[in-house]
């Protein structure tokens, strides 16, 4: 029962989080806010070569990629939409950096390393590096 209670909190904790995400709408609040997190996300694989080059370029080179994966996404192209002003607000950055991992849950083998850590950032680590920033910036 105390589980339940902990994945309740868990849920409304990451529903309340997104509320805040999309009140974000404004560009510079935006680029500011979703770089932070690209940061603070990369920090993460700054020391793991396959890691990096896994989520860091464009993954449409790796064999039969676009023939798994429908919709690729990954770190330097959200940079480039965050630039750009593509974004109408941080929920669409948060919903991006999720892809990546869940795209990366798609392609790969459930036992490689590149699968466990997008497991890890799917299942929290987006979350987590999203509350770092927010707490921050005193969102």
């Amino acid at each position: 029962e105390e589980e339940e209670e902990e994945e309740e909190k868990d849920k409304d904790e990451e529903a309340e989080v997104k509320e805040t995400l999309k009140m974000v709408k404004d560009k510079k609040q935006i680029n500011k806010l979703g770089r932070a997190i690209l940061a603070r996300l990369r920090k993460n694989n700054r020391n793991n070569r396959s890691i990096k080059m896994a989520f860091e370029g464009d993954p449409t080179h790796f064999e039969n990629y676009t023939k798994i994966v429908k919709k690729p996404m990954y770190y330097a192209l959200i940079g480039d939409k965050i630039r750009n002003g593509s974004y109408r607000d941080l929920l669409s950055v948060h919903n991006d950096l999720l892809l990546i991992f869940e795209n990366a849950l798609t392609y790969n083998q459930i036992d490689t390393y590149i699968y466990i850590f997008a497991m890890e950032m799917f299942n929290g680590g987006v979350l987590e590096a999203v509350k770092e920033v927010l707490k921050k910036e005193k969102l």
